[in-house]
C-alpha cells in the first residue's frame, strides 16, 4: 500500500452449516445488484480508508460526513477474479470502477467520473493499489469460517 493512501480490505462472508452469511445491509445490496446488473458475485468485502472523506459526502452543514460503505464485490473463478468496486448509500448505490485480474485494467464507471458529490475521489492510480492488493492477497476475500460453529459428536468411526 502507498503511504498516500491506507485503507484495509477484509471479508463480510462466513461459513455456517450448509451456507454462507454476512451482514444483512452490505449482502442484501450485494445480492441487490447482482440482479440489476445481472452479474455473478461469490465473494464480499468492505474497504476501510484511514482517509475518511474517501467516497464521503457532506451530511449537511460541514464537517458532518455520511457513513457510505464502500463494498468489493467479486466473482472467484478458476482462472480469473473479477472485482466490483461500489459506495453503498443505503438507498441506492454508486459504481466506481472494475477490475479482473486478467487484465487488470480498471474501468470507472461513467457515474462515477461525473461524479461532484464525494469530498474526495480515488484516481484510477489509487484505484490500482486497491486491486492490485488483493490481486495479491486474495485471501482477504475468502470466506471465513464460522468458529463458533458446533459440530455434531461423530458417533463412531468412519473411514
Amino acid at each position: 500500500m502507498s503511504p498516500e493512501l491506507k485503507f484495509r480490505v477484509y471479508s463480510l462472508l462466513t461459513e455456517e452449516g450448509t451456507g454462507v452469511t454476512g451482514p444483512m445491509s452490505p449482502v442484501c445490496f450485494a445480492q441487490d445488484i447482482g440482479k440489476a446488473t445481472e452479474t455473478k458475485w461469490n465473494r464480499l468485502a468492505r474497504v476501510n480508508f484511514e482517509d475518511q472523506k474517501i467516497f464521503q459526502s457532506y451530511d449537511g452543514e460541514r464537517p458532518h460526513l455520511t457513513g457510505y460503505d464502500i463494498l468489493l464485490i467479486g466473482c472467484k473463478y478458476s482462472n480469473d477474479l473479477a472485482l466490483y468496486l461500489w459506495v453503498d448509500k443505503g438507498i441506492g448505490g454508486m459504481p466506481v470502477a472494475t477490475c479482473y485480474q486478467s487484465d487488470r485494467e480498471i474501468v470507472l464507471s461513467s457515474i462515477y467520473k461525473n461524479d461532484k458529490e464525494f469530498v474526495r475521489k480515488l484516481s484510477t492510480d489509487e484505484l490500482s493499489l486497491i486491486f492490485d492488493h488483493v490481486f495479491k492477497n486474495p485471501q482477504v476475500l475468502d470466506i471465513k469460517k464460522n468458529p463458533n460453529l458446533k459440530m455434531p459428536k461423530s458417533k463412531g468411526r468412519r473411514l
